[in-house]
């Protein structure tokens, strides 16, 4: 009887084998960017300014855009610690346009950008909650 030898296969340039995973990664990563980042970061920046502000932050709307560089957000208010029921601030929008081009040489170029409809002192729909003050 004679021994079968196993021939070693010729590896060539592209890994077949690692062609799934990565495009499983990519496309979870593509998923979470496009489904979820703007909701986590908006719940992220309503639970910062609230902790620094000492009484509840709302955030209405975030949306981003990785292809147009583009940062939109708006419906902001600040709820007064000392009135719950009045905003210190309310801010209707904020939106920032971003360069490609800077961006992928290192810059931060924004031709666009604004903040409208900024209001003092104004009524909530609903009594804010205010954080408890630690004695």
């Amino acid at each position: 009887m004679a021994e079968k030898t196993k021939k070693p296969k010729n590896k060539g340039p592209i890994r077949f084998e690692a062609i799934v995973p990565i495009a499983l990664v990519c496309l979870g990563v593509g998923a979470y960017f496009t489904l979820l980042f703007d909701w986590h970061l908006r719940l992220g920046i309503q639970y910062g300014a609230t902790l620094a502000n000492g009484a509840e932050v709302n955030v209405g709307y975030l949306r981003t855009s990785f292809w147009n560089a583009t940062f939109k957000m708006g419906e902001i208010q600040v709820t007064n610690p000392e009135q719950p029921e009045r905003n210190r601030v309310s801010v209707g929008g904020i939106h920032l346009d971003l360069l490609w081009d800077a961006l992928l040489r290192g810059k931060v170029v924004i031709p666009t950008a604004g903040i409208t409809n900024i209001a003092l002192n104004t009524a909530r729909s609903s009594p804010g909650r205010v954080l408890p003050k630690d004695s």
